[in-house]
């Protein structure tokens, strides 16, 4: 599975939900989720990017912690909590927050 197509009725990613699915490469999370959990994407050594709603309001501690592929990602402006250590190990990714 390269790409994760989410359903629009999810309204949060549990933790741990996907960590260290390593084959997971493109993951376009649906209008509509508020928050992505604790770890929800560790270790998606991979995943290589990431579609964020407009409707996300927190980003989890360790969401993305290990994802060594993911090297941009824009935060949208709806998000008012990105717990510590969110992009963790995620060297040398560019993240940009929406106007």
């Amino acid at each position: 599975m390269k790409e994760l197509n989410l359903t629009y009725t999810l309204k949060k990613i549990n933790a741990s939900g996907f960590s260290g699915c390593s084959s997971i490469e493109r993951i376009d999370i649906p209008e509509g989720v508020i928050e992505i959990g604790v770890a929800a994407f560790g270790r998606c050594s991979n995943l290589k990017e990431v579609k964020l709603p407009n409707t996300l309001e927190k980003i989890g501690m360790r969401a993305f912690s290990g994802c060594k592929s993911l090297k941009e990602i824009t935060i949208p402006k709806s998000v008012v909590e990105i717990d510590r250590d969110a992009f963790q190990d995620c060297a040398g990714i560019k993240i940009t927050f929406s106007d």
